[in-house]
């Protein structure tokens, strides 16, 4: 973007001649004279020939519509009963050379400033996304660890995950978008019978029974053989079928944790792409 630059004061010869020298010192700079806030100069320059009160009030009127202003004076403010304005951005000068620099010191680069915004809007959208996803991430290792073990818990887990999802996007300061939550149904595990640990449980359950059987009988009592064979076979298959369900139940809750954390991870997913995060970038430009 051109650096342009208005020059203006009570005497336009004066404002012809400061013009011309600054388009000698700076060519590529577009000088305008008497331009208004209109033309939204890069800077503007008050050529002041006397510092005054009449002076002194025009300055404060530009500085605080345009928000810096340099002065360009042979009187020096400081000896003169006019103070200048208590604003920011006001810089007195004595010499047309000097305003080149000052006018780099106070100008801004339109192009690089929208882009900068554009990158920093960018960024954040990045950043906010990630921190959400991370607290997501651990609320979802924290609640599946153990398992799933039934859709009471299923349930439970879902709603404590969303609440925490909430808690998260407003800890980031922005507002968690309006989407329908309702956790998914709760998957049915089939169990699998498994032929060898079933043949498995069966020898084990007749080893248990044959034993004392065996022994009842070498001993001449086989009625008491017997019975204590079955009792001994009863408590071992017992045990045997706890064993299975025990292992059964934990493997279905390893199964349902891995689909909710699935499940979960696709709410994030959906959450994310339709938070709002507001941008700086599309006010600048």
């Amino acid at each position: 973007m051109q650096t342009s630059v208005s020059v203006i004061g009570p005497v336009q010869e004066r404002l012809d001649e400061v013009a011309d020298e600054l388009r000698q010192i700076q060519p590529q700079w577009q000088v305008l004279v008497g331009a208004g806030p209109d033309a939204r100069p890069t800077a503007v320059v008050a050529v002041v020939e006397r510092w005054d009160a009449a002076s002194c009030h025009v300055v404060g009127a530009v500085a605080s519509g345009q928000g810096c202003v340099i002065v360009l004076t042979r009187d020096d403010p400081e000896l003169s009963d006019a103070e200048p304005p208590d604003l920011p951005g006001i810089s007195f000068l004595s010499t047309v050379e000097e305003i080149p620099a000052a006018v780099r010191a106070v100008a801004v680069s339109v192009r690089e400033w929208s882009s900068d915004a554009y990158r920093a809007d960018a960024e954040r959208v990045d950043r906010v996304k990630i921190a959400i996803r991370l607290g997501a991430n651990r609320s979802i290792q924290g609640l599946c660890d153990q398992g799933i073990g039934s859709s009471q818990e299923w349930d439970r887990a879902y709603w404590s995950f969303v609440e925490d999802l909430q808690a998260e996007t407003l800890r980031q300061g922005v507002a968690f978008p309006s989407m329908e939550l309702a956790p998914p149904e709760c998957p049915r595990i089939p169990v699998e019978a498994s032929w060898g640990r079933i043949a498995l449980a069966l020898a084990t359950t007749c080893g248990a029974f044959a034993a004392p059987f065996g022994l009842g009988r070498a001993l001449g009592q086989p009625m008491l053989g017997l019975l204590v064979g079955l009792v001994l076979a009863v408590i071992v298959a017992g045990i045997r079928l706890w064993m299975m369900h025990a292992q059964y139940a934990k493997a279905a809750r390893q199964q349902r944790a891995v689909q909710l954390k699935q499940d979960l991870t696709a709410l994030t997913a959906a959450m994310t792409s339709r938070v709002q995060i507001a941008r700086v970038a599309p006010a600048l430009t």
